[in-house]
């Protein structure tokens, strides 16, 4: 399991989830389900805690990571097998 930067930075500035949360003004809670992936902080938030964090977290740091779409081979087969058809649809066939 990846840990997400906001738990990383505190872990490596040895701050808990308690000081920080009062540091940039919102709930413990509200960084628990930052650090959880099931909350995204607000623009403010985030910068609030680049701002305390001197510019070690980013905007980057909370953006979702991108999901890699499944790799089916048999959609890719179909994909391709469509892009034949759209590529003879001038033919004629009698």
């Amino acid at each position: 399991m990846t840990v997400h930067p906001l738990q990383a930075y505190r872990e490596r500035v040895g701050v808990t989830l308690d000081v920080l949360a009062e540091r940039v003004g919102v709930s413990k809670a509200t960084l628990s389900r930052v650090e959880n992936g099931k909350q995204s902080p607000s623009l403010d938030l985030v910068g609030r805690l680049k701002a305390e964090s001197h510019g070690t977290l980013s905007a980057d740091d909370f953006l979702p990571s991108p999901q890699q779409a499944p790799n089916d081979s048999h959609d890719d087969q179909n994909a391709h097998g469509d892009e034949c058809s759209s590529a003879n649809a001038g033919e004629v066939i009698s």
